[in-house]
């Protein structure tokens, strides 16, 4: 199961942000949630005080669907190894879960081969 920053870093790549709010308490006491001192924003601008739950629904929704649009190449490469995830654990393995470590997979690829593209043209 991903950490609560694992899981931050991971939607905040995908187009949500995480705005911390500061509050007398410092427990987002004036919220309607008083456990979260947080709110986080959908790509849409919609605005919750807990990331979106990783399940199939969300995960295509913002994580695979707009690589289609943006880069078909990551598309093809993170269902491929979100399908070798499920054939080899398909008894254990949640689809949920390894379409996460597929696309954070992909997330962090995509993020070493920039810095490296960015650090070989310096």
């Amino acid at each position: 199961m991903p950490t609560d920053k694992e899981i931050q870093e991971f939607w905040e790549w995908y187009g949500f942000k995480y705005i911390p709010v500061n509050s007398p308490d410092g427990k987002g006491g004036w919220y309607p949630n008083p456990k979260a001192g947080y709110s986080w924003v959908y790509p849409s601008g919609y605005e919750d005080f807990e990331p979106p739950p990783i399940d199939l629904n969300n995960l295509f929704k913002y994580g695979l669907l707009p690589l289609i649009d943006s880069d078909i190449s990551s598309y093809y490469r993170v269902v491929a190894i979100w399908h070798q995830a499920l054939l080899i654990h398909y008894k254990t393995f949640n689809p949920a879960q390894a379409l996460y470590q597929a696309l954070n997979k992909g997330r962090k690829e995509k993020w070493q081969s920039e810095r490296n593209s960015l650090e070989n043209n310096r």
